[in-house]
């Protein structure tokens, strides 16, 4: 089970909160790893995850940045695209790009159970939302049983491949 992050690489962006669904996965005995594509910000992030992360990091993996012609064909290679941001007021109102950018290569998503975020998935049916203040465990479990049931998981990223397509485009929204 590959998880997918690309973007900003920080706590307020869920970063140590993936590291612990992880650990979490692995101790369920789901055969996991994390990928993340992007930049620290601020580089003291760096420190920070990389003490959290110690005791799994041979299960974590870094790209860096990933130029934008790039993106699809990395996003390609995982199997869920991670999106959960915590609560404060610039993530609750927005919806990130990387949210189009999972939908538009057909990868599910877990994304924060945000208003615009809800709004997106519920309509596209492409992902699972979670309340980001859920424990590691919690997450993790509702990931397993997902995991368990590949062609659910399947068709929702068909369904986000399909919602890109039809309604959430350039030309389209313009």
């Amino acid at each position: 089970l590959t998880l997918l992050y690309a973007g900003r690489l920080s706590q307020d962006r869920g970063l140590l909160l993936y590291v612990d669904i992880l650990a979490e996965l692995l101790k369920l005995g789901i055969p996991a790893c994390l990928r993340l594509a992007g930049v620290f910000t601020p580089a003291s992030e760096a420190d920070r995850f990389n003490k959290h992360a110690e005791p799994i990091k041979e299960f974590i993996k870094f790209a860096g940045w990933i130029n934008f012609e790039n993106m699809p064909a990395w996003l390609s290679q995982g199997d869920l695209g991670l999106a959960l941001f915590k609560p404060e007021a610039r993530y609750v109102a927005a919806v990130p790009v990387k949210l189009f950018e999972y939908m538009a290569v057909g990868l599910p998503v877990l994304a924060s159970s945000f208003p615009a975020n809800s709004k997106i998935i519920e309509e596209s049916h492409c992902g699972l939302l979670i309340d980001p203040a859920s424990s590691p465990l919690a997450i993790a479990s509702t990931i397993a049983a997902w995991w368990r049931y590949p062609d659910q998981a399947r068709v929702a990223g068909e369904r986000g491949r399909q919602a890109i397509l039809e309604r959430y485009n350039f030309e389209r929204l313009a």
